[in-house]
């Protein structure tokens, strides 16, 4: 179908590129890893009109450490930014597995979108950047959220079974998050799912709370 030869295709530029770090990704760390002022305002995702989830608040909005979208720091992240820049991926593994074994789920967004999700990357191993994408995910990171609902839909990446419903459920919590591009992956994968599976997939992203 035309929907999943689109997501697809964008799967594997979300993998090769793992959104932009220098400077799109940024946006999900809340500041420009060369601007120290955070941007809080949430992005509207351009071209293809999401479906009505997409800005939908989560359950857990008003939970005080729920994930609302706050700036985070990225400035102790530079070092990783400027090796991945580089293409010094042993650099970038070396600095960001101290802190991706300390449960950061930005330094394992990193870690595994870019050091080991990266067709580019010598360190390139799906086998481990699913594990770690997961688990920043699950801890309500946004730009996890995006890459892991993109791989459930895609599916036979990494061993990753195509799922629909937790691809949608994972890309509209990436949504509700203001990550700019969760938007134009819901109307996609949306094209192809009953409205059993879309209800099914917005029941689970209301009942997400992060885990810490």
């Amino acid at each position: 179908m035309a929907a999943q030869r689109m997501i697809g295709a964008r799967l594997a530029m979300v993998i090769a590129l793992a959104l932009a770090p220098v400077t799109t990704m940024a946006q999900g760390f809340g500041t420009s890893p060369t601007s120290p002022t955070p941007n809080t305002k949430p992005q509207t995702p351009p071209a293809a009109k999401p479906p009505q989830d997409a800005a939908k608040p989560d359950a857990d909005k008003g939970k005080p450490d729920a994930d609302k979208g706050k700036p985070q720091l990225v400035m102790d992240l530079q070092p990783a930014f400027d090796a991945i820049k580089a293409k010094d991926w042993t650099g970038a593994e070396k600095f960001l597995l101290t802190k991706a074994r300390s449960n950061d789920p930005r330094a394992q967004f990193l870690l595994g979108a870019e050091v080991y999700g990266n067709k580019e990357s010598k360190l390139y191993d799906p086998k481990k950047s699913i594990p770690l994408i997961k688990d920043s995910a699950e801890r309500g990171f946004a730009r996890s959220m995006l890459f892991y609902g993109i791989a459930y839909a895609d599916g036979a990446w990494a061993g990753l079974p195509k799922d629909m419903v937790e691809a949608y459920k994972w890309t509209a919590l990436a949504s509700r998050r203001g990550v700019p591009e969760a938007g134009q992956f819901l109307a996609s994968m949306a094209k192809d799912m009953t409205p059993d599976q879309i209800d099914r997939a917005k029941a689970a992203a209301d009942k997400y709370a992060p885990r810490r």
